[in-house]
């Protein structure tokens, strides 16, 4: 199972070093981590930037202020003859914990674009909750923040206006009850409990080698929910909002087999990088507690007897309690639309061979030798330790309202890349800018001198 995992991440790491650059020659003498860093990512840039095939907000309320659409079933035929690359972007749930009701016959479809600044969602009855609600996530490229508004529908009183615009946050807020601090949602690679293609997006794909088999722990997609994208997919033509979605498009990585959820959780990926860069920015990334932060990314590791060291042990300790909270939760929500029930998924994770070294008598102990194995790194080992524990101390900012997973509290950022490479890159774009000194570099390959730097900044705090 671990091999599919990583030859799946190995392929997508070579295409997704295609959208990076090398740079400029006067960072190539530079040696250390420095080194590798700056010449594997162009720092000026990240990946998946707007197209304009795609919808923008502003574009929807010139559109919606022009033809004063009253049903979503119009807007959607109106994209679908102008913005059609746009729509072909989507996913669908089919067991929603947002505001739209969902189900099998009429999922959530969430509509992403090629690069997720701009995100439209709807469902597909008159009889669900919000059927008359557009929800719209829309990446401000200003502040680089993401912005959550309702647009409500109203064909029915011909005395008001067609439709209405939300503030940002939704009506009374309620948007934030699960987008807190305004932080998108969505589940890492390769796990989407809820929607078509949940396990590593099969049955979407039918190309997927190993038949919706998932990363957490084998769990396959039943015949009975494959039967059921198969009823959908042949009814989509006929159905009044649907039909508008048109073929869905190929993966934005490989462009070959259809990857909604995978190319999600890859766009949203970048889009959160950049808010996290930006959340830091405005904090003070760039003065003097940068060296905290590099630290913490690159050498906390190197001198248990530096003060930042049981700083770091400490938040990564009580993270990884959360994070196996979280692995058990995903894994009976994964079960439960499966038709499994928990003493299937105990029984399914022991009989893994790749779970051998792991033998345990409960799921409770088999989860916490899990979260101890290196091995088993994808699942409950924090990602970024450090630079989280030091941006918890030093910065005002909730940590636990970076990472997309829902529910809080879950440090893992995979999406099926280089993830480390964009993530750092990203640090050292918050921390030193896009053209930063080259002695400011080449500190960076030096643990010492930053370790004696972040003591500095301390000792001033």
């Amino acid at each position: 199972m671990l091999q599919r995992i990583f030859g799946s991440i190995f392929v997508i790491l070579i295409c997704a070093f295609g959208f990076s650059v090398l740079v400029s020659c006067s960072y190539r003498g530079v040696r250390g981590v420095a080194s590798e860093a700056y010449s594997e990512v162009n720092l000026k840039s990240l990946s998946f930037p707007e197209n304009a095939e795609d919808l923008s907000f502003e574009d929807l309320k010139s559109i919606l202020e022009r033809h004063q659409f009253s049903r979503i079933e119009d807007l959607l035929k109106y994209l679908s003859q102008n913005k059609p690359k746009y729509l072909s972007r989507h996913t669908l749930g089919y067991a929603s914990k947002s505001l739209h009701e969902s189900s099998f016959e009429n999922p959530r479809a969430i509509v992403f674009g090629s690069s997720a600044h701009f995100v439209i969602s709807f469902n597909g009855s008159e009889k669900q909750r919000a059927y008359e609600m557009l929800e719209v996530m829309n990446f401000n490229k200003v502040t680089k923040q993401f912005e959550f508004y309702e647009i409500e529908f109203n064909e029915k009183n011909s005395m008001t206006k067609p439709y209405k615009i939300s503030e940002n946050g939704g009506q009374q807020g309620k948007c934030l009850g699960c987008h807190a601090e305004f932080k998108p949602i969505w589940s890492q690679y390769d796990t989407w409990p809820g929607f078509y293609g949940s396990s590593d997006d099969y049955p979407v794909t039918m190309e997927n080698k190993n038949a919706g088999e998932s990363a957490f722990f084998g769990l396959k997609v039943p015949e009975a929910v494959l039967n059921q994208w198969l009823g959908f997919e042949k009814s989509m033509p006929k159905h009044s909002r649907y039909q508008y979605l048109g073929k869905m498009a190929p993966s934005l990585l490989t462009g070959k087999d259809r990857r909604p959820n995978a190319d999600l959780n890859t766009v949203l990926f970048f889009r959160n990088l950049e808010r996290i860069e930006q959340l830091l920015v405005n904090s003070g990334s760039r003065d003097e507690r940068r060296y905290l932060i590099l630290y913490g990314a690159y050498c906390y590791e190197s001198n248990i007897h530096h003060p930042l060291y049981e700083t770091i042990q400490k938040f990564e300790q009580k993270a990884q309690v959360q994070q196996r909270a979280f692995m058990k939760y995903q894994t009976r929500e994964h079960a439960r639309e499966l038709g499994l029930d928990w003493k299937e998924i105990e029984a399914q994770s022991l009989r893994d061979p790749d779970n051998s070294e792991l033998e345990s008598k409960t799921a409770e102990e088999f989860f916490r030798k899990l979260s101890a194995s290196e091995k088993f790194s994808l699942g409950s080992v924090v990602q970024f330790p450090g630079v989280f524990a030091v941006i918890d101390k030093y910065f005002p900012i909730r940590t636990e309202t970076l990472p997309m997973a829902f529910p809080l509290g879950v440090y893992r950022f995979d999406f099926g890349g280089p993830t480390n490479i964009y993530f750092k890159k990203m640090l050292l774009r918050a921390t030193l800018g896009e053209t930063p000194a080259v002695d400011e570099l080449s500190i960076i390959g030096n643990c010492q001198s930053l370790g004696e730097k972040a003591l500095k900044v301390i000792e001033d705090l």
